[in-house]
């Protein structure tokens, strides 16, 4: 890609696991326990919240349906079990040692176990994985998909670069009011993702990226082509948006 562009790329590696098998309750993964995890942060949410929200025709409901609805019966997590949830590292040392040899130099990490963690109370765990990713001699940014959740509690706990976020004209999580009121009060670097919701959007690249980099402000944006034609209409337009 470099060779081609003539342009400096700068590598970023994801080192978020979606399944936690890396974080663990007594060495069982986190996944066997996502029902009862469910069920914890659902009852930290105001009463009523989620119920009314999931139940609205609101833009990216079905993105947001997909974390928080139950697929079985589940207790909550005793703060027993959550005291006792520890991080293996040896996946996260090996893949840092194949970004080194990569000259990779950010590192993005969190994804589900971001979103998990910081609503239960676990942040100590991600300080460590951020930890761990600096040592490495990279620059570590905190990726999650419940932005007015997280990112409040991450800016106050956790030592990252900046912040990977969804966040797209139509909706943000949990919802596109709560997810730009919070990011005003964000200091660090917001990078967007799911920019043009899953496909929505792909129809108004100008303006998807109007109000992503001048409505909502944000540092860089993601987003997925599928060949050369797309990647230089897409990349066009929006480096035109940025020029102005």
């Amino acid at each position: 890609m470099q060779n081609e562009t003539g342009e400096e790329i700068v590598g970023l590696g994801a080192l978020q696991e979606w399944t936690c098998n890396n974080f663990t309750i007594d060495g069982v993964p986190l996944e066997n326990y996502s029902e009862e995890i469910k069920t914890t942060i659902r009852s930290k949410l105001p009463e009523g919240y989620l119920e009314d929200l999931v139940q609205s025709d609101a833009p990216g409901v079905g993105f947001i349906r997909s974390f928080f609805t139950a697929k079985r019966a589940a207790q909550p997590l005793t703060q027993s079990q959550i005291d006792r949830i520890r991080i293996e590292p040896g996946f996260f040392k090996r893949r840092l040692e194949l970004y080194r040899k990569l000259d990779i130099n950010l590192v993005q990490f969190g994804g589900g176990t971001a979103d998990w963690l910081a609503a239960m109370g676990r942040v100590d765990l991600l300080q460590s994985l951020s930890h761990l990713i600096s040592s490495s001699g990279l620059i570590p940014l905190l990726i999650c998909h419940w932005t007015s959740i997280v990112l409040p509690i991450a800016q106050k706990e956790l030592e990252v670069a900046g912040y990977i976020v969804p966040l797209n004209r139509l909706w943000g999580l949990l919802t596109l009011s709560e997810t730009s009121r919070t990011m005003k009060n964000i200091e660090k670097p917001i990078i967007a993702m799911k920019t043009l919701a899953g496909g929505e959007l792909a129809h108004d690249i100008q303006g998807a990226f109007t109000f992503i980099f001048k409505e909502a402000g944000v540092t860089a944006a993601m987003v997925g082509v599928s060949s050369k034609i797309e990647a230089k209409q897409t990349f066009s337009t929006i480096g035109k948006i940025l020029n102005e």
